[in-house]
């Protein structure tokens, strides 16, 4: 009885291993929980903002986690030095931290924990992004060299706003890419330092081996650029330097022209060594009278040009590195500008006894510095005042004088004046005036004139000639008369 039970006990036994060794694969299956994702996040920099170094999620297509079984902790060393305490508060400033990752566990996912060592960066700088409050300049003195002293506080353009009071950058030493009056010129900055509050989360790029080769193509050993300086932009500017002119005194011509000129030179004002010479072109045209104002008329001044000229340099010099010291150049000393000899003689005029004077004209000749006459003034100028004649109102020849004619840029001199106005007495046969005539008191050309009969002449003709047709009647009356 006992052996029948044993039998039917290892019967059932077998069966029970029979079938679990048939479906294991199915019970396990079921039972297997999945695994959660962990994400840590790599390659981040500083921006001024908490940044999440980690995240958990859940397998794709399936049930998402409970958020309330999920944790992630960072705790570390900001790159200043202070400590990061352990916190579930993602850092903000450049450090090393380390990230644990946990998720609790629940029917559907295992709970899991992770931790790794993750780097935020601080931010870099481009080599190039420097900036003051106004442009570096400096005046050309034959050097590269800059003075440390002279350089305002120094800002970064990729700097964050709230950071740019609490970072500050320093370097060793500085020049010029070029000595010369260039466009496009900047300063080298070396062993560039950056400190502040804010400053460990910065750091600086260096400069790639492709704008490290052409920037030094045209440098010599000495001067060319390592990969770790960087570059602001700078100018050097024109050096001024005393340009005169020189100049002569001048007949009056009409013109505030200087027809002859040089020039002189500050010389203490050129870099040692150095020497320039002044060219002009078309466009030089340096006048007599005031920066502002040219004058034409006689007197002394100083003379004045502006444009129209260039620096030129001589032997190793360059001319482009110099400017002149005013934009409008003038002499040291005055100038004169002198009147101009003319000759005044007066035109034949005449009128009959009881008529007014008619206007006395006289004809103008200049006079050259080669002692020739050439007819008229210059340019649109008249003589001023009139010409008077001898006082007298009986029949014959009177003089003519200058009287008050005159131009303060003309010196007069008036000759064959005498006998040249005449009063008639009754009707005479006057030669008609021809000549390049000007009236006296009016200034102006008349030419080729034409004495005119006046009305008291015009009626003396008309009875004149009455008289004498009615004498005609009465004579050709009184001979018929006797005739008959």
């Amino acid at each position: 009885m006992l052996r029948g039970q044993i039998r039917i006990s290892n019967f059932i036994l077998m069966w029970v291993f029979i079938l679990v060794a048939l479906i294991p694969g199915r019970v396990y299956a079921e039972t297997e929980q999945l695994k959660p994702v962990i994400n840590f996040n790599t390659d981040l920099y500083y921006n001024g903002m908490a940044q999440n170094l980690a995240s958990i999620s859940g397998q794709p297509d399936e049930t998402e986690l409970d958020p309330e079984k999920m944790t992630i902790t960072y705790q570390g060393r900001r790159l200043d030095g202070v400590i990061y305490k352990e916190t579930d508060e993602a850092p903000t400033n450049a450090g090393k931290y380390n990230v644990t990752v946990s998720y609790a566990g629940d029917d559907i996912y295992e709970s899991v924990t992770e931790t790794k060592r993750i780097d935020l960066n601080p931010m870099p700088l481009s080599y190039n992004g420097f900036k003051t409050e106004e442009t570096i300049k400096k005046i050309y003195d034959g050097s590269s060299s800059q003075e440390q002293e002279e350089i305002p506080a120094l800002k970064h353009e990729m700097v964050l706003p709230e950071d740019e009071d609490q970072v500050t950058f320093e370097f060793d030493s500085t020049r010029f890419y070029n000595k010369n009056v260039v466009s496009d010129n900047f300063l080298i900055l070396t062993g560039m330092k950056i400190s502040g509050d804010q400053g460990y989360n910065y750091t600086i790029s260096t400069i790639s081996d492709e704008d490290l080769k052409a920037l030094n193509e045209n440098l010599s050993d000495d001067e060319k650029i390592k990969n770790t300086d960087c570059l602001i932009a700078a100018e050097i500017t024109k050096r001024p330097v005393g340009i005169y002119l020189t100049g002569s005194d001048k007949s009056y011509d009409g013109t505030s022209d200087l027809l002859s000129y040089g020039f002189s030179l500050e010389t203490e004002d050129l870099v040692m060594g150095e020497e320039i010479a002044i060219t002009t072109d078309a466009g030089f045209a340096p006048w007599y009278g005031e920066e502002g104002a040219k004058i034409k008329d006689v007197g002394e001044y100083r003379i004045f040009a502006q444009g129209g000229y260039t620096i030129e340099g001589l032997g190793e010099t360059l001319g482009s590195n110099y400017c002149a010291s005013r934009e409008v150049i003038c002499s040291h000393i005055m100038y004169e500008i002198t009147p101009v000899e003319i000759v005044v003689e007066p035109t034949y005029r005449y009128k009959y006894q009881g008529d007014d004077d008619p206007l006395l004209t006289y004809s103008i000749w200049r006079v050259t510095t080669r002692d020739s006459l050439i007819d008229g003034l210059f340019g649109d100028d008249e003589l001023y005042g009139s010409l008077v004649r001898e006082k007298g109102e009986l029949p014959g020849k009177y003089d003519i004088y200058q009287g008050d004619l005159n131009n303060g840029n003309y010196i007069i001199y008036f000759q064959n004046g005498a006998d040249k106005f005449e009063i008639l007495e009754g009707q005479e046969v006057v030669e008609t005036i021809d000549g390049n005539d000007y009236y006296s008191g009016s200034g102006g050309e008349v030419g080729d004139w034409t004495e005119e009969i006046t009305p008291t002449e015009a009626f003396s003709g008309f009875l004149l000639l009455l008289i004498v047709v009615v004498a005609g009647i009465f004579f050709i009356r009184n001979r018929i008369n006797n005739f008959e």
